[in-house]
């Protein structure tokens, strides 16, 4: 999915058929095993992220509690905190991915070799997204990090609040509130990450593109308005 949506970011005027016509062609022009393309980057780029957003967030709300009464702002600060330390590891990983879906020189690198020809080839240009990943973890991390725990504590007043709910004070409340409420932040998370998502494809997928971060936000907003910033969010 997420290859699919690259390549929709990246080469709009290609894949401008929707989701399911867009994968149809990824399929017809790259062959099925493209699709898993750049698979190692992402399990180990947002695998490491997601540890260090979640542990991160989670320690920063104990600590920010020590100095400050306010349990939202904690867990708004918390947020940004940790999807920021977490951008930092993922930029050069990301950039990585997204070169081994747009770039021939990387189309036989893993993840290793693709890294390595990276800052041999950049070097800490590899970065120059940074603003942009930025643009689209924090947001993410905010949406999902404290809507998650906005939308749990919601669902468990409103089922434990019932008296005739037989989930009322079961321990199936471990499982399906978590669910419940990641649906929903999900949701909002990748809402409010879109145009720093699509940025940051945009960023490195295309070197004819402009490569500063004001750069690519005006030429986006030029070629197709607001609208451009949320090419790509059916398959998010």
């Amino acid at each position: 999915i997420d290859v699919v949506k690259t390549k929709i970011q990246t080469c709009p005027e290609v894949y401008d058929r929707g989701m399911i016509k867009a994968t149809k062609k990824v399929i017809k022009r790259k062959g099925a095993a493209f699709l898993l393309q750049g698979m190692e980057p992402t399990l180990v780029g947002y695998g490491v992220e997601g540890a260090l957003k979640f542990g991160f967030y989670e320690t920063f709300k104990i600590l920010l509690r020590k100095f400050i009464d306010d349990k939202a702002l904690t867990m708004l600060l918390a947020s940004v905190l940790a999807g920021g330390m977490a951008s930092i590891v993922l930029c050069p990983i990301e950039d990585t991915r997204i070169k081994m879906l747009q770039d021939p020189a990387y189309i036989d690198d893993g993840l290793i070799s693709g890294l390595t020809r990276l800052f041999k080839t950049t070097g800490f240009a590899s970065f120059n997204g940074f603003g942009a990943m930025l643009a689209k973890q924090i947001p993410y991390t905010i949406g999902k990090q404290v809507s998650f725990d906005v939308f749990a504590r919601m669902v468990f007043k409103l089922i434990e609040g019932s008296q005739e709910s037989r989930l009322a004070g079961s321990t199936d409340l471990k499982f399906l509130v978590p669910v419940i409420a990641g649906f929903f932040a999900s949701i909002i998370a990748c809402v409010f990450s879109q145009p720093g998502d699509l940025m940051l494809s945009s960023m490195y997928g295309d070197a004819q593109k402009p490569n500063g971060f004001y750069e690519t936000a005006v030429s986006i907003f030029e070629d197709a308005g607001v609208g451009g910033f949320f090419c790509g969010i059916q398959m998010r």
